[in-house]
């Protein structure tokens, strides 16, 4: 093997392992992965799978950016976007809070003397 300069590398008992050629495994611009994790089939480019950007140069915005880019896909389908009022647990905590209103109201009903 031969370093970068041409010169020829000479091995130790425990073998030289040549650097890398490029720098690996920087993070730039906040993202958490690399550049290259995430392929948008849409679009057909490379981009960053912590926020779906595919755009090199661009500031990361972790899970909003994701959510933003999942609901950009849904309305360019067609699709009618996740309303957050039509989410199944959120309907039901709604309904918890409501019972428990009910409840006490009638309890206050129940202890009042007319």
């Amino acid at each position: 093997e031969y370093a970068p300069d041409g010169r020829p590398l000479q091995r130790t008992a425990a073998g030289l392992q040549p650097a890398p050629k490029y720098a690996e495994d920087i993070l730039v611009g906040n993202h958490s992965t690399v550049w290259g994790s995430y392929f948008d089939r849409e679009i057909m480019a490379w981009g960053y799978a912590c926020c779906r950007q595919s755009s090199r140069n661009a500031y990361c915005t972790g899970d909003t950016g994701r959510a933003a880019h999942e609901a950009a896909l849904r309305h360019k389908q067609g699709q009618k976007a996740a309303d957050p009022a039509e989410d199944p647990a959120k309907q039901a905590d709604k309904a918890d809070r409501a019972d428990s209103i009910v409840k006490g109201s009638e309890l206050d009903a129940a202890t009042s003397t007319p």
